[in-house]
């Protein structure tokens, strides 16, 4: 990968869906893994000696962090006005792992506590401005090219529109994720123009 890492044994969580005396099919995850000659090392449910107990507590710990922001965001005497619905709250919920991610790697590192875990990872120390962490669900203005009923008009000729911070985007640096909602579904736009 782009840091300089391999990865020998990868282990995951393997759930109950594909559980069976027989494997009749290959996932398109194991199919990688066989391309790339990386080991696979599955946990099983309701069995977890086999080697893999932190997938259980990564996955609590990311599982723990987006039940405690949507709670946030739904038990906000506000959310009422914000122009979303429960259902599209609840939906984020892949953005909500992401920035549960970004979160725990923000900790320090369990090798050297001087450091976090993305500075032992990736060599560099973390930049908050380029990483944009903000209270998840907070409300911001999004810039928007081209104006619609929802957006405010800021007297200069530019167009904001309301939207909720789900987290910062991983490829663009300094830009945000945001969730608006733009007729009648709910979106994630990637932005830097925001306030």
């Amino acid at each position: 990968d782009k840091y300089g890492h391999s990865v020998d044994t990868f282990c995951a969580d393997k759930g109950v869906v594909n559980q069976g005396k027989f494997k009749v099919f290959t996932s398109q995850v194991d199919d990688l893994l066989l391309h790339r000659g990386i080991k696979a090392r599955q946990s099983e449910p309701y069995n977890h000696s086999n080697g893999t107990p932190t997938v259980e507590v990564s996955g609590r710990r990311v599982k723990e962090l987006k039940r405690m922001a949507v709670h946030y965001c739904l038990r906000n005497p506000n959310f009422q006005y914000m122009g979303f619905t429960k259902l599209q709250i609840l939906k984020l919920w892949g953005e909500l792992v992401l920035w549960a991610c970004i979160i725990i790697n923000l900790k320090p590192s369990r090798c050297n506590k001087k450091i976090s875990k993305y500075e032992a990872f990736t060599g560099e120390k973390p930049n908050i401005q380029d990483i944009r962490i903000l209270p998840i669900f907070s409300v911001v203005l999004v810039l928007r090219r081209v104006p619609n009923q929802a957006t405010i008009d800021n007297s200069n000729g530019l167009f904001y529109q309301y939207g909720l911070y789900v987290g910062p985007d991983i490829n663009v640096k300094g830009a945000i994720r945001a969730a608006v909602v733009t007729g009648d579904g709910c979106y994630i736009c990637v932005t830097t123009k925001f306030k």
